[in-house]
């Protein structure tokens, strides 16, 4: 007979005794049920654990395994990060910002290893 730990992570034993695999958004690891992503992240079919649950852009994945929203003149493009990013200077963004803006008459002219170069008009 077969069991829910004959199942693959990703994938919870159905009703009809067959291991069938979680939708987009939920994750399961041997278990009964999938399970839920917190708000604010996602996942992909047949995720096998929380650890592949990834925060929408503009938020960040907090110790107790929440989506949180980046604060004022901090940012995050999206993932399983534990924290926002700072905004560089001459650049800001309201609360929940997957990216930052110039300051007005500034723009950046070079990108080197993940630093701007700011330059005014």
């Amino acid at each position: 007979m077969i069991s829910v730990k004959d199942c693959q992570p990703g994938y919870v034993l159905s009703t009809t005794k067959t291991c069938v695999t979680c939708s987009p958004n939920y994750y399961a690891y041997r278990d009964e049920t999938c399970k839920w992503c917190p708000n604010g992240s996602t996942s992909s079919r047949g995720a096998a654990s929380l650890s592949d649950c990834l925060c929408r852009a503009g938020r960040y994945m907090s110790r107790a395994h929440a989506c949180e929203l980046c604060g004022p003149n901090t940012y995050s493009n999206a993932g399983r990060v534990g924290s926002c990013l700072s905004c560089p200077s001459r650049s800001t963004s309201t609360q929940g910002a997957s990216t930052c803006y110039f300051s007005p008459g500034y723009y950046a002219i070079t990108r080197f290893r993940g630093l701007c170069t700011w330059i005014a008009r």
